[in-house]
């Protein structure tokens, strides 16, 4: 009955059915790039990434560094019960790059990639309801071998139907 459509830096839903009769019911804007969607009962579920750049540039002296860039991830929870107006739900974020998403039962699990920069490394940070939580240095694995370009990979697991339940 009805087709969402990724395009660029919006979704659009479209009533499909009957063919002769489609229409767009509604379109949903964002600063980022949606990168993927899944529909869970009446909740549309965007993950959408966005990058931050800054340089390292110290123009008093003309030195010119290198651009890095700060992706985030955001995963976007809207209620399309009402398809011609979607209500946005839960606006969750992460750092890094948007990597790979899972949806099992009521559950979008999503990977994001995050490049470690300098000392003392920072850790990976979510973002819910305006608060930032750091996860703790006892979440956090690795492989005591070194190497010169160190990533965390991010695993967030979000309840789809629980709009105010806490993250994991």
């Amino acid at each position: 009955k009805y087709i969402y459509v990724v395009s660029t830096d919006s979704i659009v839903i479209l009533d499909a059915y009957p063919a002769e009769q489609s229409k767009i019911l509604s379109k949903i804007e964002f600063n980022g790039t949606p990168q993927e969607i899944f529909i869970n009962k009446d909740k549309l579920v965007v993950f959408e990434q966005e990058s931050y750049y800054y340089a390292t540039a110290r123009a008093e002296i003309g030195i010119v560094a290198p651009r890095y860039s700060t992706p985030k991830t955001f995963v976007k929870v809207y209620d399309i019960s009402d398809r011609t107006n979607p209500v946005l739900k839960r606006n969750v974020s992460i750092d890094g790059s948007y990597f790979d998403s899972r949806m099992i039962g009521d559950y979008v699990y999503t990977i994001t990639n995050q490049p470690v920069y300098g000392e003392p490394v920072p850790l990976p940070m979510i973002y819910s309801n305006n608060k930032a939580i750091e996860i703790p240095a006892t979440d956090i694995y690795y492989f005591d071998i070194p190497d010169s370009s160190y990533n965390f990979a991010n695993i967030l697991a979000i309840n789809t139907q629980n709009d105010g339940q806490e993250l994991s």
